[in-house]
């Protein structure tokens, strides 16, 4: 039918990929091989396969998340929190010493954009409500979370919110999370035989703010979301590539151009 159409590209959506981070290949399409014999019979008819890829929104059942979330994940800025007393594994009232005012409250059946979920070491908590006067704290609170492990805390524990946007977590900019995802997607880019990719959900990397100059690798400083497509590019080894993007700022322009 794309052939038929005049169409020159045939670009795989999400559900190839067991989720965002790792970028590994769903058994639904047979895992690594049944997707490439795919991409080989889209090369055999005269057309080049692309892939969609969400951005390094990093899917919560990924191993970058459980059973240990990587100390790499993104902490939203400003909406950190310490515990006020100890907490036992099953505790589902958090005090805190400053006020919760400010954090995400969820509504209805969904969460905001930014999220209800917390880090405690290496536990990932969700609240149900904040107290935002006295006492201070998170109320109905979910322990250990996408197979992150039950725990007591003691008092003065820093609790931090996980940076998220589209119901996955997103990389530190400042870190090599974000160059490790970009080379993950670069890898599976290769080794499939692509032509093409969608970096969408980009937009999502703004909640995480600007990459510091001099980050890993040397990416080019500026926003987060040039800071994956720099790494992408990075991890290429000279491949070409046809680039879309949900979203473009000023330091993207490079590397999003056709």
């Amino acid at each position: 039918y794309a052939s038929q159409s005049g169409l020159e590209y045939i670009t795989f959506l999400d559900n190839i990929w067991e989720g965002a981070g790792h970028y590994n290949v769903s058994t639904l399409w047979g895992g690594h091989d049944g997707l490439s014999a795919a991409v080989a019979k889209i090369k055999a008819a005269g057309l080049k396969a692309g892939m969609h890829s969400m951005s390094g929104n990093i899917v919560k059942t990924d191993s970058y998340v459980t059973p240990i979330p990587d100390p790499r994940l993104a902490k939203t800025p400003g909406l950190s929190r310490t515990l006020a007393a100890a907490i036992g594994e099953n505790d589902t009232w958090i005090p805190l010493v400053e006020s919760p005012a400010g954090l995400p409250v969820p509504y209805g059946v969904q969460q905001p954009r930014l999220g209800a979920e917390m880090q405690i070491g290496s536990e990932i908590v969700r609240y149900a409500s904040i107290n935002a006067s006295a006492p201070f704290g998170l109320n109905g609170v979910e322990r250990g979370m996408y197979g992150t492990t039950r725990a007591g805390h003691h008092p003065g524990t820093t609790i931090d919110h996980l940076a998220q946007m589209y119901n996955g977590y997103l990389p530190d900019p400042n870190t090599t999370l974000l160059d490790e995802i970009g080379a993950n997607l670069a890898w599976a880019y290769r080794s499939l035989g692509m032509s093409m990719i969608y970096f969408d959900g980009l937009e999502a990397h703004s909640l995480t703010g600007p990459a510091i100059t001099g980050a890993p690798l040397s990416r080019a400083p500026g926003v987060a979301e040039a800071g994956l497509h720099q790494a992408f590019w990075e991890a290429l080894d000279g491949n070409d590539a046809l680039v879309e993007s949900s979203s473009s700022s000023g330091p993207l322009w490079h590397l999003n151009t056709r």
